[in-house]
């Protein structure tokens, strides 16, 4: 889960969604339901995440309000 993560917060979102999506599947097929959640929550977190970041980064810096 971790690579998938770092890979999305390093820019490679694709790469990132596709382990974790490939994790989750193969842990589904293995019968192991709470792997399967833990790797969809994870990509869900992780793309949160980074959507709030990438935003915050596109905003201009806030002003204090003083003129000066």
């Amino acid at each position: 889960m971790l690579r998938g993560r770092l890979s999305i917060v390093g820019g490679d979102t694709e790469a990132g969604i596709a382990h974790l999506q490939r994790l989750a599947h193969n842990a589904t097929a293995a019968h192991n339901l709470e792997l399967a959640a833990e790797a969809w929550r994870s990509l869900a977190e992780t793309l949160s995440a980074s959507a709030r970041l990438r935003g915050m980064s596109a905003r201009p810096p806030a002003s204090s309000g003083k003129d000066g």
